[in-house]
């Protein structure tokens, strides 16, 4: 989807006539997490596709690879999805970040399941995943500093799609709600 709104964006403003009536255009690059794959791929636009930014920043890990390369080559990275609160730390002046981070989401979820909806016994199941450890721990120190610690917090690995025994030790848990923290699928 967020590719498809970023070509989308690049239709209607060339469609306007561009940036000074030069056209823009949507170089795809793959923003792999694996050690030296994205400043590869960002040393490569810049150097051999003449890019003058990047809009990308999909996770924290490639997200802080890239942008080390564009603390060294003063390149504006527009940040689309992280929400690792780590990425803004860095200060940065090159990243440009529009998208809320864990830290904010917890807080809002937190205050949601505990002010509005009232509920005190909240259980947690999530991915066994980087985002889902640093997302819930985020919401887990919101509930503690508002005095509803979480009861338990059970994980799964990416792809399962049975969850019984999970659902049955937050139910012996005798929880009010469940938070889940997981990739979309």
């Amino acid at each position: 989807p967020m590719l498809h709104g970023a070509q989308l964006a690049i239709e209607q403003a060339n469609a306007r006539g561009g940036y000074r009536g030069k056209p823009f255009a949507l170089k795809i690059h793959n923003e792999s997490a694996l050690w030296g794959a994205s400043s590869s791929e960002l040393v490569k636009m810049l150097f051999q596709e003449n890019c003058w930014a990047m809009l990308g920043c999909v996770d924290g890990q490639s997200c802080h690879i890239s942008l080390r390369v564009a603390l060294k080559l003063e390149v504006p990275i527009v940040d689309v999805g992280t929400t690792d609160p780590t990425v803004t730390e860095t200060r940065i002046p090159w990243l440009l970040h529009n998208f809320p981070d864990d830290r904010q989401q917890g807080y809002t979820l937190a205050d949601y399941v505990f002010k509005n909806l009232k509920l005190k016994r909240i259980g947690i199941i999530r991915t066994q995943a980087r985002y889902a450890r640093v997302g819930v721990g985020k919401f887990s120190d919101e509930a503690r500093r508002m005095g509803h610690a979480t009861v338990l917090e059970v994980k799964f690995e990416r792809g399962d799609k049975e969850f019984s025994n999970q659902l049955r030790m937050l139910r012996d848990a005798k929880v009010e709600g469940v938070v889940i923290w997981g990739e979309a699928t």
